[in-house]
């Protein structure tokens, strides 16, 4: 008689059985509105980990690739992470013009107000699979 044990174990692995998280979600601009990344931006997002101190370790830092329409997913270390308290480092890019050398010229939308020292978006990252609103606060 076959066991299934091993697609049991696949199976658990795939959910996070492991004790790793896997994440994905979608910015809003305060509360409601999905935030929307315009065609001339570049978002950047990646999570933190805090020690006990709140503290951030940029040895634990988990970056995610960002939609058009704000939604993300961290797609590097197989997209798990460990669970634990993360600090959100946000930031938009605008590309406006030229440089002389010919490179696209950006600005910072934000201007590393949501750096990954600074930045006051925590979140917290439960094992298994996390679905999480992220919310960056209006008044840029």
């Amino acid at each position: 008689m076959r066991s299934s044990s091993p697609v049991l174990l696949l199976l658990l692995a795939a959910c996070g059985g492991n004790g790793q998280s896997t994440l994905k979600g979608q910015l809003y601009d305060g509360a409601d509105q999905k935030l929307a990344i315009g065609s001339d931006e570049q978002a950047m997002l990646s999570f933190v980990g805090l020690d006990a101190a709140g503290n951030g370790n940029r040895e634990r830092t988990y970056p995610c690739a960002v939609g058009p329409d704000g939604s993300f997913h961290m797609p590097a270390s197989g997209g798990e992470m460990p669970p634990g308290t993360y600090r959100v480092n946000f930031e938009v890019l605008v590309t406006k013009g030229t440089t002389r050398e010919g490179r696209p010229k950006q600005t910072a939308k934000w201007n590393g107000k949501f750096g990954p020292d600074n930045s006051p978006i925590k979140v917290e990252v439960v094992a298994g699979a996390n679905n999480l609103k992220v919310v960056v606060p209006s008044g840029k």
